[in-house]
């Protein structure tokens, strides 16, 4: 199934809204890229957030309450976003952390579940902001993260990782991260 073309649409000009807004503090985020593997946890964390408050607000949704956490799991976790707390998890022992790029791509890709999980609740009518037909392009994409929103992925990555990867609520997240970095990426180098 693919994504709504109209909501692919929508969010590419809210993703260059997004890093066009990043890039008014450039030399902030230009020291940062430099001199990322050096940076205090604490540090990371700060730039994170500021990644995650920016990218809540040009899709205009409410950020995770706990924000960014910086910490050690287990396994090849990167890190991912987890609803029970409210926060992102970044992964101190895997390559995103250590990689500018790589965590603001992680930073996108997970607050993506996040903000996808904010649509489809807002399906219901009884929602304080409830999406509606009128509210195309959201509501189509909205009904289609729906059906792939039963708390489990309905195809397991390592059962079938490029089907993992195109079921809509992954396609959209390994859309979104992996873009909205590189163009930052560029528009810091320039």
């Amino acid at each position: 199934m693919d994504l709504d073309e109209r909501f692919v649409l929508d969010e590419a000009v809210k993703r260059t809204q997004l890093v066009s807004e990043l890039l008014k503090d450039k030399d902030e985020l230009k020291k940062a890229h430099d001199e990322w593997p050096l940076l205090s946890a604490d540090d990371c964390k700060k730039i994170l957030e500021k990644m995650l408050t920016a990218h809540c607000k040009a899709l205009d949704f409410r950020a995770p309450a706990g924000g960014v956490a910086i910490v050690e799991l287990a396994g090849n976790d990167n890190g991912h976003y987890a609803p029970d707390a409210d926060v992102i998890r970044i992964n101190t022992k895997m390559p995103a952390y250590d990689d500018f790029e790589l965590a603001m791509d992680l930073i996108f890709h997970e607050n993506s579940h996040d903000w996808r999980g904010q649509l489809v609740k807002r399906l219901n009518p009884s929602h304080p902001k409830p999406l509606t037909p009128a509210d195309d392009p959201p509501y189509t994409q909205a009904l289609m993260f729906q059906c792939n929103n039963s708390g489990a992925e309905i195809v397991d990555a390592g059962e079938d990782c490029s089907s993992y990867q195109k079921q809509p609520w992954e396609d959209h997240s390994w859309t979104t991260g992996p873009k909205t970095a590189r163009m930052l990426a560029k528009g810091l180098a320039t």
